[in-house]
């Protein structure tokens, strides 16, 4: 969001390259319209003990992040976060009703993940629909 704003943002960040350490350090630079910019921190992050296969602590909900590309082609990426863990499964609805795919249920833990879904059926809009235990969450795709 351009501009200053005196409503609370959420930033989250996946580092793509963590350190082998328990202690990590971050630093944040908002850079503005005019090209000036200034950092913040650094805040330190202490990953608990566990190994690497333990995530480090975060806040997560169960949501449909989001589906791109949209409009798509024939593949289409759904991301999606889960707060504990559940099993999950997709389903892509024409605008019958019919079901046109459906994964199998799929067993994850806690965390943020990415589904691919490969579509070959013709183009129009659909719905896709991903289900985490009992929630529903749904989503208008257009195919090319």
């Amino acid at each position: 969001m351009p501009g200053t704003s005196s409503q609370t943002l959420n930033y989250s960040f996946i580092d793509p390259y963590p350190e082998l350490s328990d202690l990590q350090y971050y630093w944040l630079e908002a850079v503005s319209l005019d090209g000036s910019s200034q950092h913040f921190g650094p805040i330190e992050l202490r990953i608990p003990d566990g190994g690497p296969d333990v995530p480090p602590p975060g806040v997560y909900h169960n949501r449909l992040i989001s589906s791109f590309p949209n409009p798509f082609g024939s593949i289409i990426t759904c991301q999606y976060e889960l707060a504990e863990k559940a099993a999950v499964q997709f389903r892509l609805y024409n605008l019958r009703g019919q079901i046109v795919h459906k994964s199998n249920q799929i067993e994850s833990e806690r965390g943020e993940y990415n589904y691919t879904i490969e579509f070959s059926g013709v183009p129009g809009l659909y719905i896709m629909e991903l289900q985490i235990g009992e929630m529903r969450f749904r989503k208008k795709l257009l195919k090319l």
